[in-house]
């Protein structure tokens, strides 16, 4: 009996190698990578570029401002200067020139004033009216506000032009004042209404043109500051002179007897 010999079958199949394993590589974290700290690092410059830029603009925009609010300052003290002396100050940021003209007009129109005080009073006002329109009328706001700050100096120059035309309305009420003391009953009653209406008018444009000059002061940080008026020197009194005092006088010796 013949022995079988242990032959692969024709037929079977071969078993088939495992895959091999797939090398597999971990990535780094995102913060460990090289690309993500230099997006940090450029976030980093942007920011501390743009910091300093605003900083800078910032201490421009105050540089200015000061210097904007200085000019204006500048600008309202000579005004100031050219207003007349007399004149009351009733703060913050009120002034009333000739503030016992309207009482003039009022003393003169019901009699308690003579014509003649009321014409002196009259002629006082008139000219000290037109000597603070013609100082504040050749005020060079170009010289106090410098080009770079044109709305300024347009709105300086709108509060000169109010404060001219309000003396010269003040200019306007003491001579109609002046006229109506030379005229009695109701003629001289009518024209004092006019100057009463014309002080008005002229105390009206005076305040706008203050308003406007004391805001645009605080709106820049500022305060308005109201120059008071010179006060009128005292006449020195003369100081008595020491009397002479007499000297003593020596009594006589008598003379030795012989």
């Amino acid at each position: 009996m013949a022995i079988k010999g242990k032959r692969r079958s024709r037929g079977g199949r071969t078993v088939a190698a495992p895959p091999r394993p797939q090398l597999v590589v971990r990535r780094k974290p995102v913060w460990q990578r090289t690309w993500f700290w230099i997006t940090i690092g450029v976030i980093a410059v942007i920011a501390i570029v743009l910091g300093v830029m605003a900083n800078m603009r910032a201490n421009d925009r105050e540089a200015s401002r000061k210097r904007q609010l200085a000019a204006v300052q500048n600008f309202s003290s000579a005004v100031q200067a050219e207003f007349p002396d007399d004149r009351s100050v009733v703060p913050p940021d009120l002034i009333l020139p000739f503030p016992t003209f309207r009482q003039t007009i009022d003393d003169l129109s019901s009699g308690a004033m003579k014509p003649a005080a009321a014409a002196a009073n009259a002629r006082a006002v008139e000219k000290a009216a037109g000597e603070s329109a013609d100082g504040i009328r050749q005020i060079d706001t170009a010289s106090l506000i410098p080009d770079q700050y044109p709305l300024t100096r347009a709105r300086m120059n709108d509060v000169k032009g109010l404060f001219v035309q309000s003396f010269r309305l003040y200019q306007d009420a003491a001579n109609l004042t002046l006229t109506a003391t030379t005229l009695q009953g109701a003629e001289q009653k009518a024209v004092l209404k006019s100057a009463g209406d014309v002080l008005t008018r002229a105390s009206l444009l005076f305040q706008s043109g203050n308003t406007k000059l004391s805001r645009t002061i605080t709106a820049l940080g500022g305060t308005f500051q109201e120059v008071q008026a010179p006060q009128p020197s005292p006449s020195p009194t003369p100081t008595a002179s020491p009397s002479p005092t007499a000297s003593p006088t020596e009594s006589p010796t008598a003379s030795p007897s012989p």
